[in-house]
């Protein structure tokens, strides 16, 4: 099976899940959200072409990225970043901090789960406690993580996906 036909399987059942499980929100950031923006859309088809109401799309971006994570290297301490965080979120997304129904975080890809890891300790003193991980391609030997959906379990496309975001990254 190709690359591309295991990620159109990833998206189908990511937007399964999202489906599902009802979100009223999703949050995607870095460089590579354009990828998990044109995997969202290529799902969406399938679950949304009855009138369903499609969860809101908050793209964080590569500054929000930054700030919530790779920014990380260089604001070592959390509480130091907490203002930053904030401000970013009230200029650009006032409407999640008072947003009650179920939020999605969703990445591209994930190798480590360091990332999510990071985010699932960050994010609620960033003010967004209520949200739940998830990522559409996942190296296989994130299999037993917890609280983490995965739409496909797959090493090289895992791989493919870090190597489209490092480039969109880099310019």
């Amino acid at each position: 099976m190709s690359i591309q036909e295991k990620l159109l399987i990833s998206a189908r059942n990511t937007v399964e899940y999202i489906h599902q499980r009802e979100y009223s929100g999703i949050i995607i950031s870095g460089a590579s959200s354009l990828v998990s923006r044109m995997l969202l859309f290529h799902g969406w088809g399938e679950f949304y072409s009855l009138g369903c109401t499609r969860p809101k799309i908050y793209d964080f971006g590569q500054e929000g990225n930054e700030l919530l994570y790779t920014g990380f290297n260089r604001i070592d301490n959390i509480n130091e970043r907490i203002p930053f965080v904030l401000e970013f979120v009230k200029l650009n997304f006032p409407e999640l901090l008072s947003h009650d129904g179920r939020l999605l975080y969703l990445d591209d890809h994930s190798h480590q789960g360091h990332k999510i890891g990071c985010l699932r300790n960050n994010f609620p003193q960033f003010g967004l406690g209520n949200i739940e991980f998830a990522v559409f391609v996942a190296s296989v030997h994130l299999k037993d993580q917890n609280n983490l959906f995965v739409g496909l379990y797959d090493d090289k496309t895992a791989d493919f996906l870090y190597n489209l975001s490092e480039s969109l990254r880099n310019g």
